[in-house]
């Protein structure tokens, strides 16, 4: 197919070829921005005029762009930017050195390279990736009462300790994300591990406190970064049926990080052999474990570098110099990271109702799992009487509620998937049923668990565990279906509304630790839970309103795409 391109006064126009092998569907292009964006490629439009209608795409390239797609999109980049083409220039620009001592002139232009690009052979191809057969931001939390009184500081400044960690967490997928389009997933985790050791380790030896927030706040800058290359790896290993479960056991990890690690801490803390610090050394003695299995185990999985490795090898066989992979010709562009990251996703947050109020939801939510980081610890510590270590217990409660939600998130995959069997296209608000359930239980177990530990001489200390498990249960319940609500109503601009909600979303968890035991102590836990509880209460009608009226939303919105 051809996509007709326009300058901005409309008086001069040049046709793009971009390689459709199936019938294609209509993706709105709104006026002034045109941009596709996966995993694992963009091509970009910027301009004022209307001349783009739309990129044609079938459900395969909607869910991530076929190999045969490179060359297009370099070609297309190339044109829209005004960059030098190599494909099929049949002019060398005058800044170019000349070939030698001698002024020789340039060769003539390879007529059709596109024959010489190396390809998959197929979805069947056994070499593409699809054929292949948190703990560490909660674990320093136990120790911050330590910490503080090493240090002689008040509870809040031990609490940066976690919320820097998770503020870290806010501002690295600024650089992980695109450094993984250009190098490669396996790379870029590498370096990330090995930088997180660097500065945990940092941490755990500091001689002020200063050294060691900073330590903690760069540490989660890098730790972020296999949570943000873990979806793109099931992207690039997985079909759209199987990365549904994929990408919800891989979530379980965000959740469960901090549901477990406190239960560790507090017991390595309360060792009168070690102290705070342990909880560090801890976390970078496992990751260098976790390092050496990368190094000895991991192979790459981004399919352009795949395909990168493969014209390589193909070149030395072969000695055809000519023979080349579409990725090998693609560049890390500053401008590219900054709108990507940075600004559209801000645009995005004001401009998009749907992008903006699902932000907020999750930002309450995984700020909520942050403040019980405070809350349990403190809810069995004074009201029960439990010591350090045992207080922490009911982490594990929530644990098993997490756990219960996994399960029953497969379930209503299943619903969506027969959704899709039926409507043959995808549904972005067949996403949210989940979460309607979810909405409730982390709003009703919330209170079930504050107001019952309110009275612990008339309330058996498993009654607040059983609020803490629905609870747990709601979390994933909510969570998850808003990521994926947000990638199927931004498909093309995916990156960036995930981008937005990531970096929204890490603040508030950031934010969460630090005025929690400041207002369990003014409000007690009855009355704090309750303010908590009234505002998830409050939040419960948005996943009914966008059920109802997310696909009107759509239809009018710039950014979002419509299901057909």
């Amino acid at each position: 197919m051809e996509i007709k391109l326009y300058s901005e006064d409309q008086s001069s126009s040049s046709n793009i070829s971009v390689i459709s092998p199936a019938p294609p569907k209509a993706l709105n292009g709104g006026d002034g921005e045109l941009h596709y964006e996966n995993d694992d490629y963009s091509i970009g439009y910027y301009g004022s005029a209307r001349g783009l209608a739309g990129v044609l795409l079938n459900d395969l390239q909607l869910m991530r762009l076929e190999s045969r797609a490179d060359a297009s999109a370099i070609r297309l980049s190339r044109r829209l930017t005004g960059a030098q083409c190599v494909l099929n220039d049949n002019v060398v620009p005058e800044s170019l050195p000349p070939m030698g001592g001698d002024k020789r002139q340039y060769p003539p232009p390879i007529a059709n390279l596109e024959q010489y690009m190396v390809t998959f052979a197929g979805v069947d191809d056994p070499r593409h990736p699809h054929n292949w057969a948190a703990f560490r931001s909660a674990m320093f939390s136990a120790g911050a009462g330590e910490f503080g009184s090493e240090y002689h500081v008040g509870f809040e400044v031990g609490a940066l300790g976690t919320s820097l960690f998770v503020a870290g967490f806010g501002s690295g997928p600024v650089i992980w994300g695109p450094l993984s389009e250009v190098y490669g997933r396996r790379i870029v985790l590498i370096v990330a591990f090995f930088c997180y050791i660097c500065l945990t380790f940092g941490a755990a030896t500091g001689k002020d406190v200063q050294t060691v927030l900073l330590c903690r706040f760069f540490s989660g800058f890098t730790a972020i970064a296999p949570f943000v290359l873990g979806p793109s790896v099931a992207v690039d290993l997985y079909g759209h049926r199987e990365r549904s479960l994929a990408t919800s056991l891989f979530s379980l990890s965000l959740f469960t990080g901090p549901s477990f690690a406190p239960v560790v801490a507090a017991f390595i803390v309360k060792n009168p052999h070690l102290n705070w610090r342990w909880t560090s050394y801890v976390t970078g003695i496992f990751s260098c474990v976790t390092l050496i299995m990368n190094i000895l185990f991991m192979e790459e999985t981004h399919h352009g570098v795949v395909l990168a490795s493969m014209a390589e090898e193909i070149r030395r066989s072969t000695n055809n110099w000519i023979i080349y992979a579409a990725h090998e010709q693609v560049r890390l562009s500053i401008n590219e990271i900054v709108t990507k990251t940075l600004v559209r996703p801000i645009k995005m947050l004001i401009r998009e109702p749907i992008l903006l109020l699902i932000t907020f939801y999750t930002s309450f939510v995984y700020g909520l799992l942050y403040a019980f980081l405070t809350l349990i610890p403190y809810t069995f510590g004074t009201t029960y009487g439990w010591s350090e270590g045992v207080r922490e217990l009911p982490y594990l409660s929530l644990l098993i509620g997490i756990a219960a939600g996994a399960y029953i998130l497969t379930r209503f995959d299943k619903r969506y998937n027969r959704i899709l069997e039926q409507t043959g296209h995808p549904v972005a608000e067949e996403r949210l049923p989940s979460m309607m359930v979810g909405g409730v239980c982390f709003s009703v177990g919330l209170l079930w668990m504050c107001w019952s530990a309110s009275y612990p001489h008339k309330v058996h200390w498993i009654v607040p565990c059983i609020g803490a498990a629905i609870t747990g249960m709601g979390f994933f319940l909510s969570f998850l279906p808003c990521l994926t609500y947000l990638l199927d109503c931004y498909l093309i601009f995916a990156a960036s509304a995930m981008s937005a909600n990531a970096i929204v979303r890490s603040f508030a968890a950031a934010a969460f630790p630090l005025f929690m035991k400041p207002m369990l102590d003014a409000l007690t836990i009855k009355w704090a839970g309750t303010l908590l509880g009234g505002v998830g209460v409050l939040m419960t009608p948005i996943p009914f309103l966008f059920y109802r009226y997310g696909a009107f939303i759509r239809r009018n919105s710039r950014y979002a795409i419509e299901d057909n």
